[in-house]
């Protein structure tokens, strides 16, 4: 089953895309991440040219640019083509910052990496669907540390995108810090990106044979309820996932 990591702007109002539970920017769309600039403001920058990027079948995922959508906003769309290969649909990049393009970029082939876009899709906002973005976070961050040499402030530039976008659209200050701190703990503590992957693949039953896997550092995602925002990575236990409430201050705490 192929299900496609779609971003609303192809097919739903903003009115649609905003959660019930004030969950972060791109849990209202099946795992996507969006960015969006004022449109009275009428900034635009330079798209760039997207990473490398191969899915957990070894198919190499094309990204392929776009200006559909709501003007003014960009997107990214994990999917596969009319001919079953795997794409990532860009969309409208002008009108979000260099940074946060490559993050956008990054997040959507996560989904192809750990193997999203053909998994049964979780029911949308639900705790293993947040999961899956929170995983995509931590995996763009760290591409972007680990191969673009994003040191603390490349990394306050993609954070300070994603609060300046997110605050557009309108969520609230819970759901931007909560969002922005898991990616932080993500790019401070973790490991390669490629062992995260693979570790994933691996709890997955996904893991190719033949790859060689080192378990990397443990984890723990709380699960998000009504009021609260974004998933915070941890740490897991007894190598299965703990769940704790994301207001549990643990959840914050146990780090590395």
């Amino acid at each position: 089953m192929s299900v496609k990591y779609t971003m609303s702007p192809h097919c739903r109002t903003l009115s649609n895309i905003l959660p019930a539970t004030g969950l972060a920017l791109g849990m209202a769309f099946p795992n996507a991440a969006i960015g969006q600039d004022d449109e009275q403001t009428l900034m635009t920058y330079d798209v760039v040219n997207p990473p490398s990027c191969t899915n957990n079948k070894g198919e190499t995922v094309r990204f392929v640019d776009s200006s559909r959508g709501r003007s003014g906003m960009a997107a990214g769309m994990a999917d596969r083509d009319g001919s079953g290969k795997p794409v990532v649909f860009r969309s409208n990049y002008t009108a979000t910052p260099p940074e946060y393009q490559r993050f956008i970029d990054r997040h959507e082939c996560a989904h192809h990496q750990t193997g999203d876009v053909d998994r049964p899709h979780p029911p949308r906002n639900g705790p293993e669907h947040l999961m899956n973005e929170s995983i995509s976070d931590c995996i763009a961050i760290l591409r972007l540390r680990d191969e673009e040499g994003y040191d603390q402030a490349g990394f306050n530039r993609i954070a300070s995108a994603m609060r300046n976008d997110m605050a557009k659209i309108g969520f609230p200050e819970i759901s931007i810090s909560s969002r922005i701190s898991n990616i932080d703990n993500c790019f401070a503590n973790y490991g390669a990106p490629q062992d995260f992957v693979d570790g994933i693949l691996k709890q997955r039953g996904l893991l190719r044979e033949g790859t060689t896997h080192q378990e990397p550092n443990e984890h723990v995602f709380c699960r998000p309820s009504v009021g609260t925002a974004w998933i915070t990575n941890a740490r897991r236990v007894d190598g299965s996932y703990r769940w704790l409430s994301c207001r549990e201050p643990e959840a914050f705490r146990m780090t590395g």
